[in-house]
């Protein structure tokens, strides 16, 4: 990643987490962290949590637009192979797949730069904003042989955008001088925000904890806790932020 820019920020990179952010930055009362979960439904599920976590403002479901793009296009594809047509590779390459290519990425550039614009408002009123986002290594499995997968399942999985968005949002951010940070996000689907139980259920889009009775969004779930692990980790080890490892 190169922003060509002078910015006074430094990469923490630490067992827990990744912050790009300056040196002396500390997580305070003033601090409005912008969580976001990265999924296949809603490719961007963002919150902001405020006063150290204890409070949750301004939800957003962004990038609905690129699940419709995804089947449309899948549509067309699989009905030029029945048609048989003639250079059917190619002309999906060349028409297809470039059509698809630009629609999505121009829906995920318009999402991240509301986001983006969000937290440089937060800027400017006084507060002290900080994106999140989980880790998202790991989140295309390999083929294991002899395993039974679903092939609908396993193209959704495949086709997310992850990258994109992870991309986006960091140089974006950067430019815009907002602090950046990924956290591993294992668990953050399942565990409940409120009582920390991974006596779950989650089904569809619903997520219910058996303990405390919460029922929530599932992909909203995800985006509290990856905001709550952020916080935890930075308030429990503060020296490894005013002390980075990496220069």
């Amino acid at each position: 990643l190169t922003i060509q820019k002078e910015i006074d920020f430094v990469k923490v990179e630490t067992s827990d987490y990744v912050l790009y952010a300056p040196p002396s930055f500390t997580v305070n009362e003033k601090t409005v962290v912008i969580a976001i979960d990265v999924g296949e439904a809603n490719p961007m599920t963002s919150v902001e949590l405020w006063g150290f976590g204890m409070q949750r403002k301004n939800v957003r479901f962004l990038g609905r637009e690129v699940r419709a793009i995804r089947q449309h296009y899948n549509w067309v594809k699989k009905s030029v192979g029945r048609k048989k047509i003639r250079h059917a590779l190619k002309w999906i390459k060349e028409h297809v797949e470039h059509k698809e290519s630009r629609k999505v990425a121009d829906v995920l550039h318009k999402a991240t730069r509301s986001i983006v614009d969000r937290a440089i408002e937060l800027k400017r009123s006084g507060f002290e904003p900080i994106i999140v986002f989980g880790n998202l290594k790991g989140v295309r499995k390999p083929r294991v042989k002899g395993e039974v997968r679903c092939r609908k399942n396993n193209r959704k999985v495949h086709t997310m955008p992850s990258f994109k968005i992870k991309h986006m949002l960091t140089y974006k951010a950067l430019w815009a001088e907002i602090p950046v940070a990924t956290v591993n996000e294992a668990w953050t689907s399942k565990q409940c925000w409120r009582c920390g139980s991974t006596n779950t259920v989650v089904r569809k889009r619903m997520f219910k904890c058996k303990d405390c009775g919460l029922e929530y969004n599932r992909d909203l779930n995800g985006s509290v806790n990856i905001g709550n692990r952020l916080l935890g980790y930075m308030l429990r080890s503060r020296a490894d932020v005013n002390q980075p490892q990496t220069p």
